[in-house]
């Protein structure tokens, strides 16, 4: 049984599919990626790791080798933006500070035999986009966030929206983050 097709209903899908076609933009694709590999095999300053918990023992004597160690730090990321970079997307990964070998971990997540635990956190996963009307260098970022006070006072990585931007060569900030 063949049906009737009106010339108004191809007549308005083809100015459908003429009128999208112009609505089509290109993405950018880039994957970043930072693959750190660290040794330390003998140190007698093992007590400037003791801040960031790397050594339980007191300083290093003749007998003790405490202090040798191998371990991976992988943060890899990838960003998808539009043509033109107003809006973006960033997602990040970081499977970080595994020993070789160590399975004393908080949470057991060490790299042992037979595999690693579960040890991959996810680093950054917000959304950043300029924002319409406004001066081009006004930008929000929405989601888990790279955020800086000031490398003094306070760099972390936090849940947040931030308007970022500069006028007239004075950059600003004005953030929410870490709210309950």
């Amino acid at each position: 049984m063949m049906k009737k097709v009106s010339v108004f209903g191809v007549v308005l899908a083809f100015i459908m599919v003429v009128g999208l076609v112009g609505q089509v933009a290109a993405v950018d694709i880039a994957i970043h990626g930072d693959l750190n590999n660290r040794f330390n095999f003998y140190t007698n300053q093992s007590q400037m790791y003791k801040g960031a918990e790397t050594e339980k023992n007191s300083p290093l004597r003749h007998d003790d080798n405490n202090a040798v160690w191998g371990e991976i730090k992988y943060r890899l990321w990838a960003e998808l933006s539009t043509e033109d970079g107003k809006i973006k997307g960033v997602y990040a990964i970081e499977l970080g500070a595994l020993r070789f070998g160590q399975s004393d971990y908080p949470k057991g997540d060490g790299a042992i035999y037979s595999g690693d635990g579960v040890n991959i956190e996810t680093r950054w996963a917000y959304t950043d986009f300029q924002l319409p009307f406004v001066d081009s260098k006004a930008r929000v970022q929405i989601g888990l966030i790279p955020f800086c006070v000031n490398h003094y006072v306070w760099e972390e990585t936090v849940m947040g929206v931030q308007l970022i931007g500069s006028v007239s060569g004075f950059d600003y900030k004005v953030a929410w983050a870490r709210g309950f």
